[in-house]
């Protein structure tokens, strides 16, 4: 466009100074006429022609347009003359500051054209898969170490060209080479080498020119020290005597969720182990649990521990709280078997199953070491109900061991009250929305019927 632009201004210019040319007269006045008189109206022939002609002087006569009248032609010409080397120098003008567009529009079309090249140049050396050298590092020492099946698998399958893959054991020179020629500390271990610059993995940091893949967890080889770390060592300390105490089943069982559980042992708290191992952690309460210092490499179970244990100087995790019944290690007695007494009232045969209170006791985990039921009618049923001014059965009485249950005595206020023996007395029969009676004047409860959605 600028070169056609240019052209035009260069022809505009000629065209205007060939104008130019064109419009100067070839002379500056008009000839003189010779009037018939003068040429021989005198009645001269030819030869008076020939002969000499007659001189005489004519008296110059003023036009009447004045001076511009008598040379118009050499007024038009400067004019015209002046009014083309104007418009020429603006042509001149025009073209240079086009030519100075032209060359700089060259100049960025050229530089943008190298630019645009260059990046459609490096977008396809991006969309050439990165050639990597993959290396996986295992210790065959440690079956239950970090498994890195899934991270090779997952590189595999990304746009990568692997030239190069081994799979070497921590005892080999070639591995030990590798793991300190890129100051690799733990193992099982990933190093990607290659054409880096063309890879992003998630979980992988550079180190001297490599990718180390950075996410292994617990349990795993020690690359300084050679030592596995992370595989847990479990001791349980049980008193077998109390046949309805908390068992750790269900602790262990998710602990083997998150951690890796090597060892693990039972110990009678009567035995002489023992006996040393509460002395040692100073353990109040039978069962507990102790985690060797391993454990502490499981965030998962640390975060939480100082609600129910605590961390020794030696590393070892004692786990104190283990829910109730337990016995307790300085005295020997066991704590937390509750006494369920059912009064049922033998006269109202539509009134509801007391033994329905026995499954809810046991959702909240109130262990009931023994049980009997008793008639309002009966002599026993008579003092309990004077006792405690019972007015309404079926209902329950508790003996006071039911206090060391937390959840249950959270929410019994809602149900019941606590009497000043520590006995607990369940009085707000409505909350099951059953039939019972009421003791003083024989009047029935009638539960009330859901009413129908809408």
């Amino acid at each position: 466009m600028f070169w056609g632009l240019y052209l035009v201004s260069i022809e505009v210019f000629c065209l205007n100074e060939e104008k130019n040319e064109d419009s100067s007269p070839l002379q500056t006045g008009a000839p003189e006429k010779i009037s018939e008189a003068d040429s021989g109206s005198s009645g001269l022939g030819p030869e008076a022609v020939t002969a000499e002609p007659h001189k005489r002087t004519a008296k110059p006569v003023k036009p009447a347009g004045g001076h511009h009248a008598a040379h118009p032609y050499e007024h038009r010409h400067q004019s015209a003359s002046s009014g083309g080397r104007n418009l020429g120098w603006i042509t001149i003008a025009l073209a240079g500051i086009l030519g100075a567009l032209l060359l700089i529009n060259t100049v960025q079309t050229g530089t943008m054209g190298g630019s645009i090249a260059k990046a459609v140049a490096e977008a396809k050396e991006r969309a050439v898969p990165a050639k990597i050298a993959l290396t996986a590092v295992t210790d065959k020492k440690c079956p239950q170490c970090f498994d890195i099946s899934e991270i090779l698998t997952s590189l595999k399958s990304g746009k990568v060209n692997i030239t190069k893959e081994e799979n070497l054991d921590i005892s080999s020179k070639e591995a030990q080479k590798i793991l300190s020629s890129y100051a690799v500390s733990r193992v099982p271990a990933i190093i990607v080498t290659g054409e880096l610059n063309k890879t992003s993995l998630g979980q992988f940091e550079e180190n001297n020119g490599a990718l180390i893949f950075s996410g292994v967890k617990a349990p795993y080889t020690d690359v300084p020290t050679k030592r596995i770390v992370g595989i847990v060592a479990a001791t349980q300390l049980v008193d077998s005597s109390c046949q309805l105490c908390s068992d750790l089943d269900t602790t262990m069982a998710e602990l083997k969720k998150i951690a890796a559980i090597g060892k693990e042992r039972m110990v009678e708290f009567a035995s002489a182990e023992g006996k040393a191992l509460a002395g040692k952690y100073r353990i109040e309460k039978i069962p507990a649990l102790l985690l060797s210092e391993d454990i502490s490499l499981y965030p998962e179970v640390t975060q939480e521990w100082e609600s129910i244990g605590t961390i020794e100087p030696d590393g070892m995790h004692v786990l104190r709280e283990t829910g109730m019944p337990y016995t307790n290690a300085t005295t020997g007695k066991i704590t937390g078997l509750v006494s369920l007494v059912m009064i049922n009232d033998s006269s109202c045969r539509a009134c509801y199953d007391v033994a329905l209170h026995k499954s809810i006791l046991r959702r909240y985990g109130v262990a009931i070491k023994d049980e009997k039921s008793i008639d309002i009618s009966s002599s026993e049923g008579k003092k309990l109900i004077e006792k405690y001014s019972i007015s309404a059965a079926p209902t329950i009485v508790l003996s006071p061991e039911a206090k060391g249950y937390e959840q249950f005595v959270r929410v019994w206020p809602q149900v019941g009250t606590i009497e000043a023996d520590g006995s607990f007395i369940f009085r707000k029969i409505e909350v099951l929305n059953q039939r019972f009676k009421f003791i003083g004047n024989n009047s029935m409860f009638e539960p009330v019927e859901a009413q129908p959605e809408g």
